[in-house]
């Protein structure tokens, strides 16, 4: 009887877990967006590998703690994840992360910007609803991350001899004001 027992403690624990088991690998729960990556180029998965990398540094922070992975599903399709739950607020502000890239614009103290279509011109006001137009003349991937002594640091580069000269006229520009001879990048 005790045999018996056993053996049926045995036999049933084994199969009823082997056909129950959870088999999913995805503990963490979290949200997942999938992109499609666009480009004047031609998307290969070196370009879709590039993409990766700069998206995945972007999003984390200095650390590699902030719990998102970006992971390669095609070519010019990517997977990001981000672990613990988001309110619908939180997705979609960590959506426009993804998808929108961080501009730098310089201005006068007045808020003038200093540039318009990647050439020197001072203009009145900002039109918010167009302020890729106010970027300085960068480099296309010319920013370039450096850790010193536990600092960060980014280094950019000019767009040739071309963003040199227009960020020399307003370097000039500036240098010759009476007042507010400081620039503010934001």
């Amino acid at each position: 009887m005790i045999i018996a027992a056993i053996l049926s403690i045995a036999f049933g624990s084994a199969f009823y877990l082997g056909n129950n088991t959870n088999k999913s690998i995805d503990y963490a729960g979290g949200s997942r967006v999938l992109v499609q990556v666009k480009s004047d180029q031609k998307i290969d998965s070196q370009f879709t590998k590039e993409v990766n990398e700069s998206l995945l540094s972007r999003l984390r922070d200095g650390s590699g703690l902030s719990g998102i992975k970006v992971t390669t599903q095609a070519d010019g399709k990517l997977l990001v994840s981000k672990s613990g739950e988001l309110s619908p607020k939180e997705l979609n502000s960590f959506v426009n992360e993804i998808v929108k890239k961080p501009t730098l614009i310089a201005t006068t103290v007045d808020l003038k910007p200093l540039f318009n279509l990647s050439k020197f011109s001072v203009s009145d006001q900002i039109d918010y609803s167009k302020l890729k137009d106010y970027q300085i003349p960068f480099k296309k991937n010319g920013a370039e991350h450096i850790e010193r002594n536990g600092y960060n640091n980014i280094k950019v580069s000019l767009n040739g001899l071309d963003g040199e000269t227009e960020y020399a006229k307003a370097t000039e520009y500036l240098y010759n004001q009476q007042n507010n001879k400081e620039i503010l990048f934001w």
